[in-house]
Order: structure tokens, then C-alpha cells, then sequence
């Protein structure tokens, strides 16, 4: 990397002890994950290690019609290349930079090498994979369970979480491919969020005005999630302020806005307004 420009950091490796990052660093390459770059397809062979430094990646459960929902999140925390780290052959699933940003990858064989000398690393990869598959898990009930409503905003504050930023680089088309359901249903749900004032939207990004209004629309799976996240031991959760000095009511919003609010937890969803 040229001289002056800061490097790329990803917690997982900046929490490892010295020794283990220096068996590592000649191998990381620095690259960019270009937004709703598709880095790995169902049926593809293996692949990179690859430790998001910024941006979201996320991991799609694909159908044979084309139809997809996000089962899990990944950026500064964690990694993406179990499958290849396991021999396992190809990918059942798909990786798409939903929002890019900056990334260190390392070939698979080099990676495993430098594992037989990594004991805090083998330990941190392990942490990871219990923390993900909480999340996987969490989000099979959520999209079985959970309104659209409750979803959306999930998908939200996730991404607000991932990357730092009220400003969210995502347009509805995106949205409703995570949480997998059709463009309409979320187009409906943001109108709502942003008359309740929770967000406001922008041609290419939806920026988050009001968090704690938002955790009120969202299910428990948001929360619950943070709570799996916060044991690992490199990553800490940003506890975000609000603009709004107190999250409205969203119950008694709902009648002047034509809606039907949900409660975290509820499968109650939104309804048109009234003519």
C-alpha cells in the first residue's frame, strides 16, 4: 500500500496478538468491494479469505427461480470464506458486496498454513462461527415469523450498524431482495417510516433520522443479534444516539398515517390507507 494513505483494518485481525498478523500481513491483499458486486455465486468453486474493512457484505439463501433473502451479515467483524477454508467444495450461497467499501484477502492455502501457528485466531474463528450461526438461525424464524414492517427496519439498522453511518447506500430494489419479499411491500413500508419520521429517502440511499423510533418498528431479532455479537471479545457494538430526544409513539401514530403499527415480535403488518 502506498506510503501515507492508512491501511484497511478489519477488528478481527487487529485483535490477533502480533506475532499471528506478522505470519499473515505478507500475504493480505488490499482490494475494493465495489457496491452490489456478486463475489461469490451457488455452485462456485471456493475462493478467497476475504476480511471486510468497511462496507456490508452479504450472504443469500438463492432459490432455483431466482428468488434470494440475506441469512447473514458480515463487514469489519468478521469473514467470509468458510466453505473454502473447509474444503467443502462449492459455494451453496451467494456474496454480494450489498454496500461496498475496502477489503483484505488472502489465498485459502496461505490462510490454513498460517493457521497450524495462529492459536488466538483458530479461537477468534471459532467465536465468529458460533456468533454467525446464531444469526443464521435468528433470521430463518424472523422471515418466517416477522411483517415485512419489522423486517425492513431490521435490514436497516443492521446495515447502520455495519457500517457506521445514518446515510445508507441502499435503494428499495436492495432491501427487498435482503429481506425477500417484492419491491411494492417495501416501497409501502419506507413511505410509512418516513412520514412517522424515522427516515428520509434520496434517490440511491435512505438515511436513518430517528434510531430508537426505528427499534421500535423492528423485532427482537435486531437486538438479539447485537446481544450474540457483543461476546466477541474484538467487537463492541456502537451505541447510537438519536436526533429525536424520545421515539414516538408508534401505536397511536399509526391511526393518522392510515397504517396498522406492529409490535416487535408481532406478525402484524401494514395496511393500505384508506381511500
Amino acid at each position: 500500500m502506498t506510503s501515507g494513505h492508512r491501511a484497511p483494518i478489519n477488528l478481527l485481525l487487529s485483535s490477533l496478538p502480533a506475532a499471528e498478523l506478522q505470519r499473515l500481513r505478507p500475504f493480505l491483499k488490499p482490494v475494493l468491494l465495489r457496491r452490489n458486486a456478486v463475489l461469490v455465486k451457488p455452485g462456485d468453486l471456493g475462493g478467497l479469505i476475504t476480511f471486510p474493512c468497511g462496507g456490508m457484505v452479504s450472504v443469500l439463501a438463492v432459490t432455483g427461480d431466482g428468488d434470494a433473502v440475506e441469512i447473514l451479515t458480515v463487514g469489519k467483524e468478521g469473514y467470509l470464506g468458510t466453505i473454502s477454508l473447509l474444503g467443502l467444495g462449492t459455494s451453496p450461497y451467494e456474496l454480494t458486496a450489498t454496500i461496498g467499501g475496502p477489503a483484505l484477502q488472502i489465498q485459502t492455502q496461505a490462510f490454513r498454513t498460517a493457521l497450524k501457528h495462529a492459536p488466538m485466531l483458530s479461537e477468534h474463528l471459532m467465536t465468529y462461527s458460533a456468533a454467525t450461526f446464531a444469526q443464521v438461525a435468528q433470521r430463518v424464524a424472523c422471515t418466517a415469523w416477522h411483517s415485512v414492517e419489522a423486517r425492513c427496519a431490521f435490514r436497516l439498522l443492521a446495515a447502520q450498524d455495519c457500517i457506521g453511518s445514518d446515510v445508507l447506500p441502499l435503494t428499495q430494489e436492495t432491501i427487498a431482495r435482503l429481506v425477500g419479499v417484492r419491491r411494492p411491500g417495501v416501497t409501502m413500508v419506507a413511505r410509512t417510516l418516513q412520514r412517522m419520521g424515522l427516515i428520509t429517502q434520496a434517490r440511491g440511499r435512505i438515511t436513518i433520522i430517528n434510531r430508537r423510533g426505528l427499534e421500535q418498528v423492528a423485532c427482537e431479532c435486531h437486538s438479539m443479534i447485537r446481544e450474540r455479537y457483543s461476546h466477541l471479545s474484538w467487537y463492541r457494538p456502537r451505541v447510537w444516539e438519536t436526533r429525536s430526544a424520545s421515539p414516538p409513539d408508534l401505536v397511536a401514530l399509526a391511526p393518522n398515517l392510515g397504517i396498522e403499527a406492529s409490535r416487535p415480535g408481532t406478525t402484524q403488518g401494514i395496511k393500505r390507507p384508506r381511500a
